[in-house]
């Protein structure tokens, strides 16, 4: 027995967390007859409660102090040492044999607090490996944001430059894309505009404004955009063989306006003089024409605008140039007019239209369409009284610049009106 004792005060004598508390706990359950059993039991509940409270405390904290942390768990042990010598125990008592609710109850306490001490102080006592831990994670994280960062940003880089560099492949071939106006001139004729092709109706009444010897046409629209909103005012007419224009583009950033004016040499022929003047005191739907005037032959400003000086329609309009998906029937008013839809295709359709807005606007580039839509309306001479347009079309400006326009030109064959003069 008093070899078992030696023994059991060595065991004692060894750090609290080399020793089960459990069992401690245990054999001061199995010695009634101690009369210090009671007392030392009291006294190692209240220690073993203050010291759990103050583990929990320390490691739910997060205490960086090491050296604080090690005397109050230095502190505690030898309390615990102390009252536990007063108790006899048996070693290999498991924890499960404690009868006693309250000691077993906090003996787990003890266990549970001795795990997140240690838990906390194997990382106050490896510090560098909570730093590497804390270092890896945010490198992770950075190297994901840079990934997602670069996969985004080189894609709409890779966007930007390819819609900065797309140009559309115009074909500048005007007689190859357009259908032959005798044909279709004699097919509405047999058919009456209600039966024939609105592709037909459209190229018969485009020729017919050449063969008119009169009228006014009045256009007014915008188009939209996030860079600089126009206005557009378009006023044009033919009258004793001359051929005149208005064209002003009116906004917040950029303000345009040219008049040009033509007189051919005959009416057989398309030859003559090209005078191009440009207005200021520019306003939303005039402009004073005393700007600078230059001079040209009817081939040269054919050449770099695109659409002729005896032209007021830009759009080349063929069987070449209209998407299949388009409903080629004309549709009755019941007023003695007929109106008609084609949707154009991109290129092909603005081959002229383009040259003249690079040449207006003074872009770099030619504009890139993406839709063109146009509803016209004529009469029963097949004379235009109307023709809207709706288009989607990107400009180059140093930077892409996606645009959405809309013109409605009114045609007027009776009103009188005075020659202009510039």
């Amino acid at each position: 027995m008093k070899a078992s004792q030696n023994n059991h005060k060595q065991n004692l004598a060894q750090p609290l967390q080399q020793t089960n508390q459990t069992e401690v706990l245990a054999n001061a359950n199995s010695c009634p007859n101690n009369a210090n059993s009671t007392k030392g039991e009291q006294s190692l509940q209240n220690s073993s409660l203050q010291m759990s409270e103050s583990v929990v405390q320390n490691a739910f904290n997060g205490e960086k102090n090491e050296k604080n942390l090690e005397n109050n768990l230095k502190k505690q042990q030898k309390k615990a040492h102390k009252y536990s010598k007063k108790i006899k125990m048996v070693p290999e008592q498991a924890p499960k044999s404690i009868h006693n609710k309250r000691v077993r109850k906090e003996a787990v306490k003890i266990q549970s607090a001795q795990k997140e001490a240690s838990s906390v102080t194997l990382m106050q006592k490896n510090p560098s490996a909570a730093k590497a831990t804390t270092k890896r994670i945010t490198s992770l994280i950075s190297t994901m944001f840079t990934v997602v960062f670069a996969v985004l940003t080189g894609l709409f880089l890779g966007d930007f430059y390819l819609n900065l560099t797309r140009e559309t492949n115009y074909n500048f071939n005007e007689a190859e894309l357009r259908d032959n106006v005798e044909n279709a001139a004699a097919r509405v004729e047999q058919l009456g505009i209600l039966n024939a092709s609105a592709i037909d109706v459209f190229i018969t009444a485009e020729n017919n404004l050449q063969l008119i010897e009169k009228y006014q046409i009045l256009g007014t629209g915008n188009v939209k955009n996030n860079f600089s909103p126009q206005s557009i005012y378009k006023y044009c007419y033919k009258y004793n063989d001359t051929f005149y224009a208005e064209n002003i583009s009116y906004g917040s950033i950029k303000k345009i306006a040219q008049a040009v004016k033509y007189t051919p040499l005959s009416s057989l022929e398309a030859v003559g003089s090209v005078q191009c003047v440009q207005g200021t005191n520019i306003q939303t739907n005039s402009a004073v024409w005393n700007g600078a005037k230059t001079e040209y032959s009817y081939v040269t400003y054919k050449e770099f605008n695109g659409v002729a000086a005896d032209s007021f329609i830009p759009y080349i309009v063929s069987s070449k140039t209209v998407l299949p998906q388009s409903n080629i029937q004309m549709t009755d008013n019941q007023d003695g007019t007929y109106t008609g839809t084609l949707k154009l295709t991109i290129d092909s359709s603005v081959c002229l239209y383009v040259k003249q807005m690079k040449t207006l606007s003074g872009l770099s580039k030619y504009p890139n369409f993406k839709k063109i839509t146009i509803t016209f309306t004529v009469d029963e001479q097949c004379r235009f009284i109307s023709l809207v347009s709706n288009e989607s079309y990107d400009t180059n400006v140093g930077f892409m610049v996606p645009c959405e326009g809309d013109l409605t030109l009114t045609f007027d064959y009776d009103s009188a009106f005075d020659e202009k003069l510039i």
